[in-house]
C-alpha cells in the first residue's frame, strides 16, 4: 500500500477512514487505545464491492502504526461493510432520442452517483454512513439528457424493497454499493 494511491487504479485512489475505538472484528463497543481504519481499495471490474487483501490491511496498519499513531495506539485496518443498493425507477424518455442510450446514460450516472470511490455530491467518493436519499437521485436521473420525467423511484437494499420514495440510513462506518438499476421506461418514450 501506498500512501498517495496505487499505481494503475485507473483513478479510483483506495480509500481509508480511522475511527477511534472501533476493532473492525468487533464492532459494537468501543475499545479505549485502538483506532480501526477501515479500507476501500480501487475497485475492479468484477462488478463486486471491493475487499482488501490481508497483505494491504497489515501494510496500512504497520504504515500507520510506524509513521503516526502516537505511543500506546494500536492501529488495526479491516474491510469496510457495505450495504447493496439497487434504484429502480419509472421514467419517462424523449422519444426523440434512442432509448437504449438514454437508459445506459441514466443506468451510468446513478451507478458513479453512489460509487464508494468516485460518488457522491463531490465525486469524492460515497460518505461514510451517507444516507441514500429519494430527492438526490430523482435530481440525478433529470439531469440525464432525455429522461423528461421520474415518476416512482424506490430502492432494494440488501435484497430488501423498501417503500417508493423512501430514504435509507445506513451505519456511520459504512457504504453504499450500486448494483445496477433498473429503469422502466413509461410513456411515449417507451416504445420501441
Amino acid at each position: 500500500w501506498q500512501p498517495g494511491g496505487v499505481p494503475g487504479s485507473g483513478g479510483r485512489q483506495p480509500r481509508t477512514r480511522g475511527v477511534p475505538g472501533l476493532h473492525p472484528d468487533l464492532r459494537g463497543r468501543p475499545i479505549p487505545g485502538v483506532v480501526g481504519v477501515l479500507v476501500v481499495p480501487p475497485v475492479d471490474d468484477a462488478g463486486q464491492p471491493p475487499v482488501p487483501t490481508a497483505e494491504t490491511l497489515r501494510a496500512v496498519a504497520d504504515h500507520l502504526t510506524r509513521e503516526v499513531a502516537p505511543a500506546g495506539i494500536t492501529v488495526v485496518a479491516g474491510p469496510v461493510r457495505f450495504q447493496r443498493i439497487v434504484v429502480e425507477a419509472r421514467v419517462a424518455l424523449d422519444p426523440g432520442q434512442d432509448r437504449a442510450a438514454v437508459l445506459t446514460r441514466a443506468a451510468d450516472a446513478v451507478t458513479r452517483y453512489l460509487d464508494p470511490l468516485v460518488g457522491g455530491e463531490n465525486g469524492a467518493g460515497w460518505p461514510f454512513g451517507g444516507a441514500v436519499r429519494h430527492t438526490p437521485l430523482v435530481r440525478r436521473l433529470l439531469a440525464v439528457d432525455g429522461i423528461r420525467a421520474v415518476s416512482g423511484l424506490s430502492l432494494t437494499v440488501d435484497g430488501l424493497r423498501l417503500p417508493a420514495c423512501t430514504d435509507h440510513a445506513i451505519g456511520p462506518n459504512d457504504l453504499v454499493w450500486p448494483e445496477r438499476p433498473l429503469l422502466i421506461p413509461i410513456g411515449e418514450g417507451a416504445q420501441p
